[in-house]
């Protein structure tokens, strides 16, 4: 656990020059933010609510504080000032002392190892005050107790039903009600965040029911380290000779680990099994004069394993506090997964998936620490989402067996939709996002342009799968229904006048909801798809680059929408959006934006070390003080999976979409752009760009040119190690 980090696969950080003054580690279930002081915040996704549940210790202050003590008693905090950080560890070096702190299965983990002949002592510092309460429900914390020299904590969560439906204020009352509680106690099906009192089935209109009801422990402690309680905290203290070490422990329990219970240690080990650890050689984007970006794009794989729920199969969506399994993000990182290779692992989401749908086979928006749906949106994007993964994995693999276990699935939502679905290829629905489609306007009788195009791509992956598996009959109405959809989308929702598509319109009434959202365009997951709109492709770039492209960030509105403000995320820049924009300005060739846009990710990965879930642009307009805090989660994994696939695409212009690798040629004014390490279907590439002119010329494999060749023959996925010239002349 003490060995020196593999230099590749970290990085110098200035935590005061950070916008939050420090960095989030994380791995599986755990999390911890390390600021100048020490450890601010721990955190654990056990059986508690799913949300902000998960923080456990938190202060303004460290929650944790390590300390040296030289000859005559003087002690002195270790600073955190300059780190070298991973996302799963981050260490520093002070006093003549390497100190390591690392998040790695139940546990994170503060080591000390001593580097110079003299003896040092080395103290931990628990705040007791840092026990975090702010939670949904009532968090009660038990007197600490000793338990063979560590102290042992624990804290229930409950909400209890009554009270917590009579909530209001955003995300609040219905929201974290599992969805087979939803079908017991509403008398209509209505999405969460839409329910109150009123629609209540009278007999759980005053249940005294308990909605959550749960126990953590914790247990602090380490060997070699001696317990004292000392004012205002509790102190371990160890001795370390010359080459000596010690570690303590924060290790987190979902039962009483004192308790011997019949086969099971009474006190887990740490860590509970071999950790996984990811190749240091990664894909590496060489971008001279943009170090961030390199950064940011070397960590993504890394940061992806920090996030991967071990016992599970899939990863959570963020690193840092809060969020814990959304299908959402846990569909759109499994399709990087291939970049690095990891096959198995996107294999796994996709059966995690399947094994956790709900009612009819949809599939939930998220789901609570016991894997229980919440959230399920109405049919449509998600499916896409998920079909574009199997779709994606065939093509990487060859493997039939995840299309064969999802294919039942997707075909009951085709058929679900089929339904619905009128002349022109329209369905209502709310949409699957945001989360309040109610303040766009939309109703029950919706038809949501981001979802009618969703299904667009879905129909052409069914139909790309049904010919796979030889069921023509399927293949055949999915091009069907896909054709309709394309004759009609554009003349529907597309507004001549702005230049871009409407949010939803009314199909009982036709009343046009005018709001024009980027999030329109998640039907470009599937990059073919942008053929729904061929013909007007070029002008809902210029729009993209014109209104949602700002000082600031990518808008997901335009400043002078009146929605803009109806949730936090939609008055911010959301990052995982920008890879629709991207795919945009690439097609109709806007070097501009795309500059505009690399400058602005390299500012806010240098002033932030992340990809935020939002930044607020209202604080930057307003030129707030705190503008660079006003954001959302750390590193939410669809943000910076959708910036690391808009760096292959809108800069390198490789698209690497069903097992192909095709060009989308641009020249850029940038000199020196090449991918290290790169994996596509099994093969190593180191890709070039070569510019010395602005005119495509084709590519060069292995030496070899192929004038004007827009994609690479599928004879070089051969699984050896290749290289690829980009040429401009």
């Amino acid at each position: 656990m003490c060995e020196a980090f593999p230099t590749p696969a970290c990085w110098a950080r200035r935590l005061p020059e950070l916008a939050d003054g420090g960095v989030w580690i994380s791995a599986d279930r755990v999390f911890a933010f390390i600021a100048v002081d020490g450890i601010r915040c721990v955190g654990y996704h056990g059986m508690q609510p799913a949300s902000r549940n998960a923080i456990v210790f938190s202060g303004e202050s460290a929650s944790f504080r390590l300390d040296i003590e030289k000859e005559g008693g003087e002690r002195i905090p270790v600073s955190f000032d300059e780190v070298t950080w991973h996302p799963s560890c981050t260490h520093v070096q002070f006093g003549g002392c390497l100190f390591r702190i690392e998040a790695e299965g139940r546990a994170i983990a503060f080591s000390a190892v001593s580097e110079t002949p003299d003896d040092r002592i080395i103290r931990v510092t628990w705040d007791p005050s840092s026990r975090f309460l702010d939670v949904h429900g009532e968090r009660s914390w038990d007197s600490p107790r000793r338990v063979e020299g560590e102290l042992l904590l624990a804290c229930r969560d409950t909400i209890a039903f009554d009270e917590w439906i009579r909530c209001t204020g955003p995300y609040a009352g219905d929201f974290l009600i599992p969805e087979p509680w939803r079908r017991m106690v509403f008398r209509r099906r209505v999405r969460s965040g839409r329910a109150g009192p009123a629609d209540l089935r009278p007999e759980w209109e005053r249940t005294g029911m308990v909605l959550h009801d749960s126990r953590l422990f914790v247990l602090l402690g380490g060997e070699g380290f001696t317990l004292q309680e000392v004012q205002g905290g509790w102190e371990w203290t160890a001795r370390l000779g010359s080459g000596g070490h010690a570690v303590f422990f924060v290790r987190f329990f979902d039962r009483d680990p004192s308790v011997p219970r019949a086969g099971i240690a009474s006190c887990e080990v740490f860590p509970p099994r071999p950790a996984e650890k990811l190749s240091v050689d990664v894909p590496r984007l060489r971008l001279p004069g943009f170090p961030a970006v390199e950064e940011f794009f070397a960590s993504v794989p890394a940061l992806v394993e920090s996030c991967r729920i071990s016992d599970a199969g899939i990863v959570r969506a963020n690193a840092g506090a809060y969020y814990w399994a959304w299908a959402w993000d846990a569909l759109v990182t499994a399709m990087e997964f291939p970049r690095w290779g990891n096959l198995p692992h996107m294999a796994e989401v996709i059966a995690f998936v399947n094994a956790h749908r709900d009612e009819n086979g949809t599939i939930p928006a998220r789901w609570t620490h016991e894997f229980l749906p919440l959230d399920t949106p109405p049919a449509g994007a998600l499916e896409f989402l998920f079909l574009r993964l199997v779709c994606e994995y065939h093509a990487h693999t060859g493997d039939l067996q995840p299309l064969l276990s999802s294919w039942p699935f997707c075909v009951r939502t085709f058929e679900t939709v089929s339904r619905l679905i009128d002349e022109r290829g329209l369905f209502p629905s709310e949409g699957f996002y945001p989360d309040y489609p109610d303040r766009f306007g939309r109703t029950q009788h919706s038809a949501t342009a981001m979802d009618i195009a969703a299904h667009y791509g879905f129909c052409r992956d069914l139909a790309t799968c049904a010919r796979i598996l030889g069921c023509e009959t399927i293949a055949h109405r999915a091009d069907e229904t896909a054709e309709r959809i394309a004759r009609n989308f554009a003349d529907v929702f597309w507004d001549e006048q702005a230049g871009f598509f409407v949010d939803s319109i009314e199909l009982d009434t036709g009343r046009v909801h005018e709001s024009r959202p980027l999030f329109t365009l998640l039907f470009l997951q599937r990059p073919d798809s942008i053929d729904l709109i061929a013909d007007r492709f070029d002008r809902a770039a210029d729009f993209a680059a014109r209104r949602f492209l700002t000082e600031h960030g990518v808008a997901m509105l335009p400043p002078d929408d009146p929605r803009r403000c109806s949730e936090p995320a939609t008055a911010s820049w959301y990052p995982h959006w920008d890879l629709y924009a991207v795919r945009l300005w690439r097609a109709a060739g806007d070097a501009d934006a795309l500059l505009r846009w690399l400058s602005l990710v390299s500012k806010t990965y240098t002033m932030l070390g992340y990809c935020p879930e939002f930044l607020s642009l209202p604080a930057f307009e307003a030129g707030a003080g705190d503008r660079w805090k006003q954001h959302g989660a750390a590193s939410n994994l669809n943000g910076a999976t959708a910036w690391y696939r808009a760096l292959i695409e809108g800069l390198v212009g490789l698209r690497l979409d069903d097992g192909r690798m095709r060009i989308a040629p641009l020249d850029l004014p940038l000199e020196g752009i090449r991918i290290e390490g790169l994996v596509h279907r099994g093969t190593l590439w180191d890709v070039a760009v070569r510019r010395r002119g602005a005119s495509y010329a084709g590519l060069r494999i292995d030496g070899r040119h192929y004038p004007c060749a827009l994609e690479v023959p599928a004879s070089f996925f051969d699984g050896s190690v290749h290289s690829l010239e980009i040429l401009y002349r």
